[in-house]
């Protein structure tokens, strides 16, 4: 018996040095909640699940209680400050995300600020454990020469911060940590930033020399979305399409994301899997990921019948291991799986969500 799963890797490839010309700028940026900034807030496009909500979660200064109410399939979810600033009237979830505003204070102005609640569901019999994945739905926008910039507010306390605590979004990239250092449109920077977003001034550090970095899947397989790398001074993506620049050092992978849209493969990185990554001046480095891959799973046989465990594990050639998501739980094709004897197709199933 053998089990066939689709292929796919990439090569990471690193040649010599782009140097930045020297550029310092103050960005004003302001706040926004368009649809489109609203995406990036999303999971996906954060490489992470959102923030998970417990009994003495604090969201926008405010100390949340959360509770839910079974309805048929559904869930009544009611939302409530202990301070009593906020009151969330009982909304209706089946899978798809709850949008509402909570009033908080940014910088000097109140405002009212946009919150997105998705997965949620109780443990056990206990109504009083009732979890949920939050994330922003707003960010604070701005322009560096004709490239947008967004900063997104991922620990929800309305105060930014240089610390990996809250994310940036360059362009049409997927967002990243908001770090010290980041580069934008080939240039490295130091970053600082004003505790209320408005403003971020951009330091270049131009005696650091940049090395040009190349993400390429094999012929046939170019749907890498992006590879995260990270180190103490910055959060870089690597994107197939794209010329990437990066200082020389020493990297983690942070994730990866396989696909496109609401359905996609993520590469995570685990106990097992937390590799050094040492990206060197002028030479070629190269990351060997996907392809062999290996299926870890039970199987009874029972006559004529095979039962596969609903457990599957997937491991690349590298120890990196990945899982299918969709930012739409429930919806969505996840990849298949097809069970072989000898070269006759016996059985064929799709992978669970993860």
């Amino acid at each position: 018996m053998r089990i066939i799963l689709i292929s796919m890797g990439f090569l990471l490839m690193m040649t010599g040095f782009v140097s930045a010309e020297s550029e310092s700028k103050t960005v004003k940026l302001s706040f926004t909640k368009s649809k489109s900034v609203l995406r990036l807030s999303w999971p996906m496009k954060l490489g992470s699940g959102g923030y998970l909500f417990n009994s003495s979660t604090k969201i926008y200064g405010h100390d949340f209680s959360l509770k839910t109410q079974k309805k048929g399939r559904s869930l009544a979810v009611n939302l409530t400050s202990n301070d009593g600033s906020f009151k969330l009237k009982p909304k209706i979830y089946a899978r798809k995300p709850i949008a509402f505003n909570i009033p908080a204070k940014l910088g000097e102005k109140n405002v009212m600020l946009p919150l997105m609640m998705s997965n949620i569901f109780t443990s056990g019999k206990g109504k009083s454990e009732v979890y949920a994945r939050y994330y922003p739905g707003w960010a604070m926008a701005g322009k560096v020469g004709k490239t947008k910039i967004y900063l997104i507010d991922a620990n929800v306390d309305t105060k930014f911060d240089t610390n990996g605590r809250d994310y940036i979004a360059i362009g049409s990239s997927y967002a990243i940590k908001l770090c010290k250092q980041t580069v934008i449109n080939g240039k490295l920077y130091e970053v600082s930033i004003t505790s209320d977003g408005s403003e971020l001034t951009l330091e270049d550090l131009k005696s650091e020399k940049l090395c040009k970095v190349a993400l390429k899947a094999p012929k046939g397989l170019a749907r890498w979305g992006v590879l995260s790398l990270s180190n103490n001074e910055g959060t870089y993506n690597i994107a197939a399409k794209n010329c990437n620049v990066l200082p020389a050092g020493t990297y983690k992978i942070s994730y990866g994301i396989y696909g496109k849209g609401t359905n996609y493969l993520y590469l995570r990185r685990t106990q097992n899997f937390d590799p050094q990554l040492e990206i060197r001046a002028g030479n070629i480095n190269t990351i060997n990921i996907g392809a062999p891959f290996v299926l870890k799973f039970k199987a009874t046989l029972t006559g004529k019948t095979v039962k596969v465990d609903a457990n599957i594990s997937v491991a690349g050639c590298y120890g990196e291991s990945y899982r299918y998501r969709s930012s739409v739980r429930g919806r969505g094709v996840p990849p298949s799986v097809a069970i072989y004897a000898g070269k006759k197709r016996v059985s064929t199933g799709k992978m669970g969500f993860g």
